[in-house]
Formats: C-alpha cells, sequence, structure tokens
C-alpha cells in the first residue's frame, strides 16, 4: 500500500498523549512530576505511534488496536517493569490473588493490562485520530502517517524507553523475574497479538463501522451481501446455492442448500446474519445514540474500576470483558454506528478515569495541595480534548 507523506503533528500529538493518558489522568503521577513527561514519552509515545502505524499499515481495525495494546501492557508489566508479578512494586501494598508457580498476581495484572490497552494506547489514538484525520465516512480514511525512516526510527525510540524504564526499575525495585515468568509473559503477550490479528477478520467494526477498502472489495459479495431472492412457485431460490420454502401449514421457513458452494453460502448468511450484517425483517436495528454509548462506557470502566482484588473479582472481570466485547460488536453492526460512537467510548473513559485519579492518589501518597489542583487540571483538559474532537467531527460532518 502507498505510504502518506510524513506528518508530524498528530504523531507529535499522540507521543504526548499517550503518557499523559496512562499516568497523569489516572491519577498515578501527579502534577509535581510533569517533568517527568518527556521521559515517559519513549516508553508509551513510541509504542502509540508505532501500533498505530501497524495497524494503519495492513488496514486493520481498533480490535488489533486494543489487542496489540494489550500485548504491550503485558510486555511492560512483565518484562520491563515486572509490576504484575512484585506484589510491593512501587513500595505498594499489590494484595491479591495469586497464581502458583509463576507466582502472578493475577488481579493487578489484569488492571495492568486492561488500563495500558484502553489509556496507554486506545484512547490516545482515537483522540489524535479524531483531531486529525477525516474517516470513511467523512470521505477520507484513517492511514499511517509515517514513512520508512520514521517507522524505523520508532521501532529504535521504543526499544530505547523499554531499556531506559526498565534499567531504571530494577535499580528501584531490585526485582528479578525468573525463567517461568519471563517466559509466561512472553507467552501472554504473543497470545494477544495473535488475537489482535486473527480476531480483526470478524471484529473490526467493532470500533470502525466499515472495514478497509481493500479487505471491503474482497469480501463484499460474501460476507456482507444478503442472498437476492429469486421467485418460483412455493419457495424462494436465492444466488447463493440454497433455496428457502415456506411451509403454509406452520408458516415457518426452511433452507435447503444446493451445488458445491451452497454450504459455504448459507454458513456465511446464517452467520452473517446472527452477528448483525443481515437482519431478517429487512429492518435492521439502529445503533444506540451517542450519550447511551457514552453511558454504557462509563458504566462499564465504573464496574471494572470498583472490583475486589479477589478470584471472584477477577472472575467477574474477564466476565466483564466478554460481555462488553459482544456487546459493543452488536452495536457496531447496527445503521448508523459512526465516529463519534467511538469518541463516545473515549469520552465514557475519562469521565471515569477524571475522578478516580483521586482515589489512585490517595493509594500512592500524593494528596497535597498541588497534586489534588493537577488531578482536577488533568481532568478538565481530557475533557477539553474530547470535546474538541467532538467539535472537529462535526465540522468535517458539516
Amino acid at each position: 500500500m502507498d505510504v502518506q507523506r510524513f506528518r508530524l503533528a498528530p504523531v507529535i500529538t499522540l507521543a504526548v498523549l499517550a503518557p499523559f493518558c496512562a499516568e497523569y489522568l489516572l491519577g498515578g503521577i501527579s502534577l509535581r512530576d510533569l517533568v517527568n513527561l518527556p521521559f515517559l514519552m519513549p516508553l508509551y509515545g513510541a509504542a502509540a505511534v508505532l501500533i498505530h502505524e501497524i495497524v494503519r499499515r495492513t488496514g486493520r481495525g481498533y480490535p488489533t488496536i486494543v489487542g496489540l495494546g494489550a500485548a504491550f501492557g503485558t510486555f511492560q508489566a512483565g518484562l520491563v517493569d515486572a509490576s504484575m508479578f512484585d506484589s510491593g512494586y512501587g513500595g505498594f501494598d499489590l494484595a491479591g490473588p495469586v497464581v502458583p508457580w509463576i507466582d502472578w498476581n493475577i488481579y493487578w495484572g489484569m488492571a495492568f493490562v486492561v488500563n495500558h490497552a484502553v489509556f496507554s494506547i486506545a484512547v490516545p489514538i482515537a483522540l489524535t485520530e479524531a483531531l486529525y484525520d477525516h474517516g470513511e465516512e467523512h470521505g477520507g480514511e484513517h492511514g499511517p502517517w509515517l514513512g520508512r525512516t520514521g517507522y524505523w526510527s520508532t521501532v529504535a525510540w521504543l526499544g530505547g524507553g523499554f531499556a531506559l524504564i526498565g534499567t531504571d526499575a530494577r535499580e528501584v525495585e531490585d526485582y528479578w523475574l525468573t525463567l517461568p515468568q519471563q517466559g509466561f509473559t512472553l507467552l501472554l503477550a504473543a497470545a494477544f497479538v495473535v488475537a489482535a490479528f486473527w480476531g480483526d477478520e470478524e471484529l473490526s467494526p467493532l470500533f470502525d463501522n466499515r472495514p478497509s477498502q481493500e479487505r471491503e472489495s474482497k469480501k463484499r459479495k460474501s460476507r456482507t451481501d444478503p442472498p437476492r431472492i429469486e421467485q418460483s412457485s412455493g419457495s424462494h431460490r436465492s444466488s447463493g446455492g440454497h433455496r428457502t420454502s415456506k411451509d403454509h401449514k406452520t408458516g415457518h421457513k426452511t433452507t435447503k442448500v444446493e451445488g458445491a458452494g451452497g454450504y459455504r453460502e448459507a454458513r456465511s448468511f446464517l452467520k452473517n446474519r446472527r452477528i448483525g450484517r443481515v437482519h431478517r425483517a429487512g429492518h435492521p436495528p439502529k445503533a444506540p445514540s451517542v450519550s447511551v454509548t457514552w453511558l454504557a462506557s462509563s458504566i462499564v470502566l465504573l464496574l471494572f474500576n470498583l472490583l475486589p482484588p479477589s478470584w471472584p473479582g477477577v472472575a467477574i472481570g474477564i466476565a466483564l470483558a466478554i460481555t462488553t466485547l459482544t456487546t459493543g460488536l452488536r452495536w457496531s453492526r447496527r445503521t448508523g454506528w459512526s465516529e463519534r460512537h467511538r469518541l463516545a467510548l473515549v469520552a465514557g473513559a475519562i469521565t471515569v478515569a477524571a475522578p478516580f485519579a483521586f482515589v489512585v492518589g490517595d493509594f500512592v501518597g500524593a494528596t497535597d495541595g498541588v497534586s489534588m489542583t493537577g488531578y482536577a487540571v488533568f481532568g478538565v483538559l481530557g475533557a477539553l480534548l474530547v470535546g474538541v474532537a467532538f467539535r472537529a467531527q462535526t465540522r468535517r460532518a458539516g
């Protein structure tokens, strides 16, 4: 694919927003340590930029962004700073259920991975794209921002960030991973990578209402177009190789597969109808309103942050993630789903993160006046960014 020319503004914006959303907006680092922001950019900023480039160069969508964000969170919290294994990381009491043999603190590991996937990667990328890119619904598309030199420079930049933060963590924490812990971290990160790319074929419309033009042209006939119906006596013959007939006594319809390709066509049709691409009555349900999407995002993040550090909390967290993914998939297939809905999800995340920054600040012991003021300022700044992004999209639509 052709690579767009280098675009400096969105790259710098994303490189700054990633550490801001990951640490300052969540309350992990206070206003007193704002000077540390440039030192966090080689880690969070480079990772977000690189993931954006990989996803947009391969024509994939936000499920891949979230999946690669989870892989990044696993790698960072595992091999880089070991925070999901060290129960005393940062001098805090990270008590919770532990998986034997590898001493994996599964509750805090889950929390770190989810927060990195959402706030370190997905939220800053969504905000930056909303500010600078013209999505497909406005006659454009989300594409890469870097050329070849910029891409490989970002890879090197991220490597330097891993080395910088990893070295500092080892000197401060003096916690060294065992071989089983290192192997588990690599396997878990690899699993997220595989899921990100393998699952994108089915899940890309979760946030991108339409797949990329390249994949759309290849799959439109077999996956998105409902079978054409030809009238015949007593039955309906579809062009996809199967026959639909109606029992006049019961009113029930049955489908018979015909031809070598009929089974595949029928299976694809039934699958597409089940997940919402094709609808039974010819009246596809509408996507929820932007305000409902924002409310749902807020509730999900709120519930996740209120989970107790216990095995039931872990089980509920996993169930919540699966339910959220399934619901989001169905909503995104509905008529009217747009990039404004994606921003509503971002707005819901920031709505929860802003007040919870005060809770996190209390946990880390940063409760002085300057720090508390900083949490409020960061929350307002996050809300302003969402407002500007919504306005930019509205201006494009107009």
